[in-house]
């Protein structure tokens, strides 16, 4: 494959044919995709930069805010809604649960049972 920055497909006397060995040919053709690529960003790379960016403002604006306006030590309690973040673990496992206990009474191992009744059975 060679560059063709127009993106035709060329004619026949643009495709070419070699044997390399009695089992081994190769055919060079006409492609936008044999140009090279320009050297910028992939789109997972700036999701990423932004991703985290965003992430660093939200800490570190709240913490600036939390000691500034709320007269807060420097440290873990100052971040913000730092109660959330605490909590945050126990509420991925009781959506875990409740995931895993539709699951089953989807699949009919067993019955529904009654609202807020969820006792972690493993799996």
């Amino acid at each position: 494959m060679y560059c063709d920055h127009l993106g035709r497909l060329g004619s026949v006397g643009d495709y070419y044919v070699t044997v390399e060995h009695p089992c081994t040919y190769v055919v060079t053709f006409p492609s936008p995709f044999g140009c090279p690529k320009d050297q910028g960003l992939s789109s997972a790379a700036i999701f990423n930069i932004m991703f985290f960016l965003v992430v660093g403002a939200y800490f570190g604006g709240g913490l600036a805010f939390n000691v500034t306006q709320h007269q807060m030590q420097v440290g873990v309690d100052a971040l913000p809604h730092i109660e959330f973040w605490r909590e945050l673990p126990e509420l991925v496992k009781e959506g875990c649960m409740f995931s895993w206990d539709w699951l089953m009474v989807v699949m009919g191992k067993r019955e529904p049972r009654e609202r807020g009744a969820f006792e972690w059975s493993g799996l």
